[in-house]
């Protein structure tokens, strides 16, 4: 239930802060969650992180601030500030990072180990629904009159297609984690980032600014730096379920 809720809030939050920012802005904030990991494991287990591992958090925090800098004067437009806004966008990164290093942990050393991997992702779909359920009764009870838009909305065919594409993404994730590595995971995030400012161009018209370039070029080397140089099983308790879960 505890990732459950978890992935519901991070997958609400995710609307809002879409609405907000534009897709690359978005992705470029969200790599943040690979690093504040690292962060995490840091102050749990009191290992400290390398040099080569600070240096990649430096070049995360350069690139964001690179594709940031002209980024203000367009938030103000929206209904939230700018201080508001980055607030969302990392209520949402700690969401990623718990429900992902809990969900490792019942995936791979957890009372549901011997569970079979769909059946866990038949719980935790169900323990989702639940939460969004709980959270729409509770937003709606609030409202003073019924908006048609949101039963109107699953008449539209890409709503579907969002909520299937979603659910193969987190079907196909919990696979990666259960058979592979992290490592694989973080290494498809920073290819993400260039597909995302590729289709953005194509299908949104953002346009793709030296800025932009620039910022992905960099966010992308840090999540490669810190790939390369994961907390190794000699600086977390001996444990492989642990050097693997680092790295989320």
């Amino acid at each position: 239930m505890v990732p459950a809720f978890l992935y519901c809030l991070y997958n609400n939050l995710a609307f809002v802060n879409l609405s907000i920012f534009d897709p690359t802005t978005y992705f470029i904030l969200l790599q943040l969650r690979v690093i504040l990991t690292g962060i995490v494991y840091q102050c749990l287990f009191k290992k400290d992180l390398s040099k080569i591992q600070w240096l990649s958090l430096v070049l995360l925090t350069v690139g964001c601030i690179i594709k940031e800098l002209k980024m203000e004067g367009g938030i103000q437009q929206q209904p939230y500030s700018l201080f508001i806004s980055l607030l969302l966008m990392l209520t949402q990164i700690l969401c990623s990072c718990l429900a992902g290093v809990y969900n490792e942990y019942l995936l791979k050393k957890g009372q549901g180990v011997n569970v079979n991997v769909y059946v866990q992702n038949i719980y935790m779909y169900t323990d989702s629904i639940l939460c969004n359920l709980l959270l729409w009764i509770t937003f709606k009870h609030n409202e003073n009159k019924s908006n048609a838009s949101e039963t109107d909305i699953f008449k539209n065919y890409m709503v579907m297609f969002i909520v299937l594409n979603s659910a193969m993404y987190g079907v196909v994730t919990s696979l990666l984690l259960h058979s592979l590595n992290s490592i694989i995971k973080v290494f498809a995030t920073a290819i993400e980032l260039v597909l995302i400012a590729v289709l953005s161009w194509v299908l949104l018209g953002y346009p793709i600014t030296l800025q932009t370039m620039a910022a992905v070029c960099i966010v992308s080397c840090s999540v490669v730096v810190y790939a390369k140089n994961p907390i190794t099983k000699s600086t977390l308790p001996s444990t492989n379920h642990d050097k693997n879960m680092i790295n989320i």
